[in-house]
């Protein structure tokens, strides 16, 4: 990126940082990057899984399902204990299934069942750790019983059925035996009580019924009305009578004396009207006694009938809707080994994750997109010289792609003739590529000078020379120049000097590298690592261009922000090319590696011969042992 005053020639998008762009190909170069882990975590999970599977213990399970009917007899009421049961009941029904009782009898079944060995009988506490009991709505019970033995499984479940009912068929007898006996003792003495409640009714009306007395009002009215009709109908026909007879005559005195009795009868009816409400009221009490009792004796009668006919049944109110079922493996099962599937869609999604939304620049395309095309200088791939095959491929490319860098630096229209090979992050490539550049540059005919300027490292300078004989300033090394001279390049190693800060803010070394650029062409210069030492800024400041290394999963865009908001703090118009470098060009998965899309025979030539970069493990193994021999006799020749 330039420094200030310049038009945004190396601007990039510092707000849409981005790994790459989320599509079938990403997705697909992501699997292909990670199918060695993929794999490897496959087989160790299909492994564990296998382990798992073979060395667990096989557990069976049996299903089955009964019904607690609610019953009525034929009276409409309840038979004691089988009337209509709630959810509460139902869970008595559980607790009664899984009690000792019912467990410790199926244990004993078994013991005395001389076809099954008595060391596979599991134990009353085994049973009930391993059966599930279970209530649903208001009469369904469902029961699961696991085990170990599957022919056993089914076997044991069955007799947990049959005695559950054989247990509750018991009961039933039980109770409708004493309910019986209870009913049996009860009857006379409520048929003592009943007629001791009519034969005082039938005393109490005889006796109130000598008067005459009518207790019901209406009856009472009618009878009244009756007796004045009476009397009525007799003064009429006294009046008839007074016309022809004397009031001495026989048949008037019959009549006087009918008239009498009337009035009497009228006048008693209507003096015990004022007590008629309390005899009224013990007439009542005394007929519904006589109706509780005889109520009291139907219902028991009926009691009796249903109690007799549910102690004569051979069946219990409990129904097995679904027998045993086939004891059914469900641990473990091959559902064990979808492990290694679920492992490996889960460090998928993982690397997914991390490769979109990590900081880390992991391909060449997401470079592109943060600094644009044109700011890039070039790339190099990752490659170890040595090897025949794919290998030997990598390095034909990286040399060709060697001569394109070099061409475009010959060509820039920006004039790269001072260089500043910077980078973020050690071990991303700044002393390899600014060898390369050196030999290559001086190769194509020009006039290069390489500067080590990392004295933090001094790989360069290690690499030439002994580190007792450095020079300690420019002078003393121009005493001795001709020994770091190549063709008509010049490489000038680091100087043992005691602070390089203060070396390289000093005039000599200002006015020395005026001179260098005046004399070469082409002028680079290997600096330390951007972010840890002040050094690479202080020298960046004396040169033109600075070439930013990006190395492939090493680097981040954060480090390029940085880098470059340093370089806009400098004072000078500096223009920042950047270098993609260590980059995979193979796909590696167990016995093959493939070409990435863009540096297959449809993007550039092939290199050495080879024409198909796959290549088999036994090849490559091969390979390393030719390597390994001919190092031993290189060794022994000496």
């Amino acid at each position: 990126m330039s420094g200030k005053g310049s038009e945004n020639n190396n601007s990039f998008n510092e707000e849409n940082i981005i790994n790459d762009q989320i599509d079938l190909s990403s997705l697909l170069s992501i699997l292909l990057d990670n199918f060695n882990l993929l794999i490897s975590t496959f087989l160790v999970g299909f492994f564990l899984a296998f382990i798992i599977y073979i060395t667990s213990e096989n557990i069976f399970s049996s299903k089955s399902l009964i019904e607690i009917q609610q019953e009525q007899n034929m009276f409409g009421t309840n038979i004691p204990g089988m009337g209509n049961r709630n959810q509460n009941s139902l869970q008595a029904e559980v607790a009664i299934y899984k009690s000792a009782y019912t467990i410790d009898d199926v244990v004993s079944t078994l013991l005395t069942n001389e076809e099954i060995e008595k060391d596979v009988i599991p134990s009353a506490s085994t049973i009930r750790s391993n059966l599930t009991v279970s209530s649903s709505g208001n009469s369904l019970i469902t029961i699961i019983f696991n085990h170990s033995d599957q022919k056993l499984t089914e076997e044991i479940l069955n007799l947990l059925n049959n005695e559950y009912i054989k247990d509750r068929r018991d009961f039933r007898k039980r109770s409708t035996a004493a309910g019986r006996n209870f009913i049996k003792n009860e009857i006379p003495k409520i048929k003592t009580s009943l007629k001791e409640a009519e034969d005082n009714l039938n005393n109490f009306k005889i006796s109130k019924n000598d008067s005459g007395l009518i207790f019901e009002s209406e009856n009472r009215n009618s009878e009244l009305s009756s007796l004045y009709e009476s009397i009525k109908e007799i003064e009429f026909k006294e009046l008839e009578l007074k016309e022809f007879y004397k009031s001495t005559h026989p048949i008037y005195l019959t009549l006087t004396e009918q008239k009498r009795f009337l009035q009497n009868k009228i006048d008693t009816i209507e003096d015990d009207l004022p007590n008629i409400p309390n005899t009224q009221r013990k007439l009542e009490n005394l007929k519904r006694e006589v109706v509780i009792y005889s109520d009291v004796l139907n219902d028991l009668s009926a009691q009796e009938i249903n109690l007799a006919m549910a102690e004569a049944s051979s069946i219990s109110n409990v129904r097995v809707i679904n027998q045993a079922s086939k004891a059914v493996k469900i641990q473990p099962t091959y559902y064990v080994f979808s492990i290694p599937f679920a492992l490996i869609i889960f460090i998928y999604l993982i690397q997914t994750i991390r490769h979109f939304l990590g900081d880390r620049i992991t391909n060449y395309d997401a470079l592109i997109d943060f600094v644009d095309k044109k700011n890039i200088l070039g790339e190099l791939p990752l490659y170890k010289k040595g090897l025949t095959g794919i290998e030997d491929s990598s390095f034909a490319l990286a040399e060709e792609l060697m001569n394109k860098i070099s061409y475009e630096i010959i060509q820039s229209e920006d004039k790269l003739s001072s260089i500043a090979i910077v980078g973020s992050k050690k071990g991303v490539g700044k002393t390899e590529i600014s060898e390369k550049l050196f030999y290559k540059l001086t190769s194509m005919g020009k006039k290069v000078c390489l500067l080590d300027l990392d004295y933090k490292k001094r790989d360069l300078t290690l690499k030439s020379i002994n580190p007792k004989n450095s020079p300690k300033s420019f002078k003393e090394f121009y005493q001795d120049i001709d020994n770091y001279r190549f063709e008509q390049s010049l490489f000038i190693p680091s100087f043992e000097v005691e602070n390089s800060v203060e070396f390289f803010m000093s005039e000599e070394f200002k006015s020395e590298l005026e001179k260098l650029k005046e004399d070469y062409d082409i002028l680079l210069c290997d600096t330390p690592p951007w972010g840890l030492f002040v050094d690479a800024k202080i020298v960046s400041q004396y040169f033109d261009s600075s070439l930013y290394v990006v190395g492939n999963k090493m680097s981040t865009f954060k480090d390029i922000i940085l880098f470059n908001k340093d370089i806009d703090s400098i004072d000078k118009k500096i223009d920042v090319r950047y270098f993609y470098n260590k980059f995979d060009i193979f796909f590696n998965f167990l016995w093959y590696s493939y070409n990435y899309p863009n540096y297959s025979d449809n993007y550039y030539y092939e290199y050495s011969g080879y024409r198909n970069t796959k290549k088999f493990l036994f090849q490559r193994i091969f390979d390393k042992l030719r390597m390994f021999f001919d190092d031993l006799r290189k060794k022994r020749t000496k």
